[in-house]
């Protein structure tokens, strides 16, 4: 049988599990759902994956926050190749202006969106490191290889704000950096790099 990927379904119902419950409340889990995606965001700034996108750059440019585009969760640059596998190297935006052959500049941020400049046009593939997509619906996958990790966090967070944590807030913290140290293992010796390819 083949290995099924975690879904907030399964996060919901093994974060109930460790509350002692037999299931998943029908109401009242939005808290739970926050968590739970606060810890793919944690893990996820913790290991630092990369994801890979091929691009196209016309009239110089490529804006990685179009809707139309797939690099919507674009965070920071890691590495950019042409159609022929040659690297092209990152400048800054000033030295970029000034610079001719196989370079490029990021302009933006975060809050207006981000813009790849290239000099010649092309069909590129570009390294980056991403913002995971939230999870929402029961069905959405989790994109966090242990999804234990995940639900270690979202417990340790809301059992942090109740009265009487028991020790398990630190018992789960400890937990999930023992998971994040195996998957960063598992990635390292298996890819070399990490690289995590977006599920959804």
């Amino acid at each position: 049988m083949a290995y099924a990927k975690a879904t907030l379904g399964d996060l919901l119902l093994s974060l109930s599990y460790r509350y002692g419950e037999s299931s998943t409340p029908s109401s009242g889990i939005e808290n739970r759902k926050y968590w739970l995606n606060q810890g793919v965001n944690y893990i996820v700034d913790q290991l630092r994956p990369v994801q890979v996108d091929t691009i196209t750059v016309a009239s110089g440019t490529c804006d990685l926050s179009s809707s139309t585009g797939s690099t919507l969760d674009f965070r920071a640059f890691v590495k950019l190749l042409d159609s022929n596998n040659y690297s092209i190297e990152l400048l800054s935006p000033e030295d970029y202006a000034h610079a001719s052959g196989n370079v490029c500049s990021i302009t933006g941020n975060h809050t207006s969106g981000f813009t790849l400049n290239v000099k010649t046009d092309g069909t590129y593939t570009l390294w980056y490191r991403f913002y995971p997509s939230p999870m929402s619906a029961d069905g959405d996958i989790c994109i966090v290889s242990d999804p234990e990790a995940v639900v270690a966090f979202a417990y340790a967070q809301i059992r942090r704000s109740e009265t009487d944590p028991l020790g398990d807030v630190q018992r789960n913290l400890d937990e999930v950096q023992d998971r994040i140290d195996n998957m960063a293992e598992e990635i390292a010796r298996n890819e070399g790099a990490l690289t995590i390819k977006t599920l959804f």
